[in-house]
C-alpha cells in the first residue's frame, strides 16, 4: 500500500504521506484540502494594520508606507497543521477583511464581503528555509526540519494586486504541485 519503505541493510521505515498542494491560477486552500476528502480550517494567529515595507509595496504595486492589512493564519487539514501564512492586503481594497476573516476563517469569503468576488494567482516563487522556532511549534514539527516557502501575488480580474502572501508549509506533509 506504499506505507512502508524497505532499505537493504538499514531497515524498514514508514513512508511519509504527502498531500498534493496544487498551485495554479485559482489556488484556494479550502478547495485543495476538500479534494483530498479532508476537513479544511483556518485560524487567525495575528492581525494588524501596518505600513507597507518596500517588498510588500512592490508586490502590491502601492507606495511604500501605504496602509496594509496583515493577517497571520494557520491552515489545518483534519486537525493536522499544514501551513502558516503571512498575508498583506491594501486597506483601500478590503477595509473589512480583518473582521470578516476572524468570522469566516476564509480569505476568499472575507474578500467577497468587500466586493472582491474572484481573484487569480499571478505569480508564485517557491524556496526552502529553516523553520523559525515559533513556526515549528505551530506546525508541530521539529525545528530542524525545513519549510517549503511559497511567496505569491494574487490579482483581481482586472489584474490589480490584492494579496501578497508568504506561506510556510510543513515539508514532510505537503508536496507542491505546479499546474500550468
Amino acid at each position: 500500500d506504499g506505507l512502508l519503505r524497505v532499505e537493504q541493510g538499514r531497515g524498514t521505515f514508514v513512508q511519509p504521506q504527502f498531500l498534493d498542494y496544487e498551485i495554479g491560477r485559482r489556488t484556494r486552500f479550502s478547495e485543495i484540502i476538500a479534494r483530498h476528502r479532508k476537513e479544511p480550517s483556518g485560524r487567525l494567529i495575528a492581525s494588524a494594520e501596518v505600513a507597507a515595507d518596500p517588498r510588500v509595496a512592490e508586490a502590491l504595486e502601492i507606495p511604500a508606507g501605504a496602509p496594509c492589512l496583515r493577517l497571520e493564519t494557520l491552515h489545518v487539514a483534519d486537525g493536522t497543521p499544514l501551513s502558516i501564512s503571512t498575508n498583506w492586503f491594501p486597506v483601500q481594497l478590503a477595509p473589512n477583511l480583518l473582521a470578516a476573516y476572524a468570522e469566516t476563517g476564509s480569505i476568499t469569503q472575507a474578500l467577497r464581503r468587500d466586493g472582491i468576488d474572484d481573484y487569480m494567482r499571478r505569480q508564485t516563487r517557491i524556496t526552502a528555509q529553516p523553520a523559525a522556532p515559533e513556526d515549528a511549534a505551530l506546525l508541530r514539527q521539529p525545528p530542524s526540519r525545513p519549510l517549503l516557502v511559497a511567496e505569491s501575488v494574487n490579482v483581481d480580474p482586472d489584474g490589480r494586486p490584492i494579496q501578497y502572501a508568504v506561506t510556510r508549509f510543513a515539508s514532510d506533509r505537503v508536496q507542491i504541485v505546479l499546474n500550468s
